[in-house]
């Protein structure tokens, strides 16, 4: 598959595994300009057929399953592979969805946990850096207590979740960082209550 290392629309989240990062990239992909990281709802937002609406409703959807365990998405469906693939095996891993994406102008979602390999060889990714997620660690019966080693290009507090005015002051700044237009603060804090509903069910990777 053809590459593009040079992408800048590459957005990596560097936290430990269960530390509800992707939370924060199902709020980001609001946006018009912003995929989730599920192969259907990035080619009809990349073929201009998802409404703002329809992103809504995907996000609540894989938040708030009718289920004890709900199937999170995942890195290995969108691209071919994880962090966890040595760089040099990625290439010959990656499918055509991530070919595709390295190549367009929407920004596209990566998870790095501690033990994994850097996007180094992506050198106009950005990084997102997670802290304060001990308390989501110990409320999932979490055994990784490795911490995230990335300074990251932009900080994310997610202790910030539990308080409403706080997280809109911490998805704000992730919004101006990536110049996206300001999302309906309704739809945020929605996902912000049915994420808190939720967030202690275990989960599966699609």
């Amino acid at each position: 598959m053809v590459v593009n290392y040079n992408t800048d629309r590459l957005i990596v989240l560097h936290f430990p595994r269960n530390g509800g990062g992707k939370f924060i990239s199902l709020c980001l992909a609001l946006d018009k300009n912003m995929l989730h990281q599920d192969r259907r709802a990035a080619v009809r937002k990349m073929n201009g057929k998802s409404t703002k609406q329809e992103a809504f409703e995907f996000s609540c959807s894989i938040i708030n399953q009718d289920s004890d365990v709900h199937k999170e998405l995942g890195c290995w469906p969108f691209a071919g592979f994880d962090a966890s693939v040595p760089p040099d095996d990625q290439t010959a891993k990656a499918n055509d969805l991530w070919s595709a994406v390295s190549r367009q102008h929407w920004y596209f979602f990566m998870v790095k946990h501690p033990q994994d390999y850097n996007f180094d060889h992506y050198p106009n990714a950005h990084h997102i850096a997670f802290k304060n997620y001990e308390w989501i660690l110990k409320d999932r019966n979490s055994m990784d207590s490795q911490q995230t080693k990335h300074t990251g290009n932009i900080e994310f507090d997610q202790e910030s979740i539990r308080n409403q005015s706080l997280f809109k002051n911490e998805i704000s700044n992730l919004y101006t960082y990536f110049k996206l237009d300001e999302p309906d603060w309704n739809n945020i804090e929605q996902l912000r209550n049915l994420w808190l509903n939720n967030y202690k069910k275990g989960f599966v990777h699609d």
